[in-house]
């Protein structure tokens, strides 16, 4: 962000406000009307990683729902994953809903206040709960992180069905390995615990699960269905299979890569020629200190990418039950990633150093991706991962809270590309305005706005180009209002005031 005041400093305070809960109901449609909604998550994916957004791996199942659907590629999400999930599952900020911070990273300041309960509150209904009122069957696949006591699980906050992982990251695969110490994993199945099958790898079991769950619905009754993959979050592991899929691919190191990515971007108008972009330092640029972690490094992208290949190919096929049930033209689609990709090494994680890694981990190079390997992308492909933002996950710059959003279906306006600023918390009041539920706007239920308007074609209003977003998590502060963004980072000190470029 180009600083306009050498002298300028900002505080940003964000104010909590109390609210009535909504009144709304099902406009009258006759059965068969209703659409489907199909929410899909990915976990810790960076803004230029998909093909449609200027990135080199392969997914075309995301760039054929982004060609036939609406793409917003300034979408703001909070910059760690489960802040995000709770404003995608109320439709208010989450300071509101009760994640005002990580539940693992809660301080002692901060417990039992209002807003940091460490769960989904119940100040306010959750997505599937105003569905499943209008006559919906609501189904959950996949990373939960909203809280694990009982009342807090899906099946508790109104997922009729429901296979969900409580933490905010595991192994991938059946050995139910703890991301980091301390950590151990716990799934539950419509609110019973289960232990994973041998055969266990998330994105496919993730998908097996909810499509299970569509083949139950009779076919006059409409389902919501959130589908929250843990890919490509750490730590980066694929089936033996997908090991090799991307050998090769980036031996030119992150800066070359990342290069192409942008040279991708302008072609495609996602970002301006003329912006002096991030400079990343590659690995190449040091052989004599990098030529060991260079390969090792290279592995893990190599990994990253297939992992969000995969991703993919379980979407598709998902996707291509939905058609071959007749399903899928009645069908909303909305894809999205919780935060920007990752820069962190398996040892920043809490408890954790690389003592416990080496004792519980085989991270040689033969099992980098394996099960019983922890790895991560780090801070060099993390960036390239992001291309071309600044910073990573975790952070209020736009590497940490900028995403991008595909929405397509009935309703939609197809082959556009927005630059509007939205809001995670746009989507509750959206889908339920696409899906014909009435709900009384005089109450304060919503900070998002609906975006049918933008979704039909309509001119974009000021109520969307004019509006302030605030972000807030461990200290580091944000304001976006149109093209206008501004920042203090505490973890750096830097304060700053500009207009908002692809880099900033």
């Amino acid at each position: 962000m180009r600083p306009v005041c050498k002298y300028l400093s900002y505080l940003l305070v964000l104010l909590a406000m109390s609210v009535s809960l909504p009144s709304f109901s099902a406009a009258k449609s006759t059965p068969n009307i209703l659409p489907n909604m199909l929410i899909v998550v990915a976990d810790d994916m960076g803004w230029s990683d998909p093909g449609f957004m200027g990135g080199e791996i392969s997914t075309p199942t995301l760039d054929d729902l982004a060609h036939h659907g609406m793409v917003f590629n300034r979408f703001y999400v909070a910059p760690t994953c489960s802040p995000t999930r709770s404003m995608l599952m109320t439709g208010v900020d989450h300071h509101r809903a009760g994640l005002g911070t990580m539940v693992e990273l809660l301080r002692d300041n901060q417990r039992g206040k209002p807003g940091y309960e460490g769960y989904l509150n119940t100040r306010f209904p959750t997505l599937a709960e105003r569905f499943q009122v209008a006559g919906y069957n609501t189904y959950f696949s996949g990373k939960w992180h909203l809280g694990k006591e009982s009342a807090q699980l899906p099946s508790g906050r109104g997922f009729s069905r429901s296979f969900a992982l409580m933490q905010g990251g595991a192994s991938h695969f059946g050995d139910m390995a703890p991301l980091f110490q301390d950590y151990a994993p716990s799934y539950y199945r419509d609110g019973k615990p289960v232990v994973l099958p041998e055969k266990f790898y998330s994105s496919v079991a993730y998908t097996d699960e909810l499509i299970s769950y569509i083949r139950e619905t009779p076919e006059s009754e409409p389902f919501l269905a959130v589908l929250a993959f843990t890919a490509p979050h750490d730590p980066l592991q694929v089936p033996d299979s997908w090991l090799d899929h991307y050998r090769g691919k980036y031996d030119q190191g992150p800066g070359v890569i990342s290069a192409a990515r942008v040279r991708r971007q302008q072609t495609m108008g996602l970002v301006p020629i003329d912006v002096a972009y991030q400079t990343m330092m590659p690995v190449e640029s040091k052989p004599s200190i990098y030529a060991t972690e260079r390969s090792r490094s290279t592995r893990s992208m190599e990994i990253y990418a297939a992992m969000l290949t995969l991703m993919d190919q379980q979407l598709a096929r998902l996707i291509a039950y939905l058609r071959q049930q007749g399903r899928l033209d009645n069908t909303v689609i909305a894809f999205f990633s919780d935060n920007g990709a990752s820069g962190l090494d398996i040892s920043d994680y809490p408890h954790t150093d690389h003592n416990w890694i080496t004792a519980n981990s085989n991270n040689s190079f033969d099992n980098i991706g394996c099960k019983g390997s922890r790895i991560s992308l780090g801070p060099l492909w993390g960036a390239v991962a992001n291309t071309p933002l600044r910073l990573y996950k975790g952070s209020v710059a736009e590497g940490g809270i900028r995403s991008h959003l595909i929405l397509t279906g009935p309703g939609i306006v197809p082959r556009q590309t927005s630059s509007t600023p939205i809001h995670i918390t746009d989507l509750v009041p959206t889908l339920m305005t696409l899906a014909g539920l009435v709900h009384n706007y005089s109450d304060d239920s919503f900070d998002g706005v609906s975006l049918t308007p933008l979704l039909r074609g309509d001119a974009v209003t000021d109520q969307l180009t004019n509006r302030d977003m605030g972000f807030e998590l461990f200290g580091d502060k944000a304001l976006i209002r149109g093209h206008w963004k501004i920042s203090q980072l505490r973890s750096s000190g830097i304060a700053s005031v500009g207009v908002i470029q692809p880099c900033c």
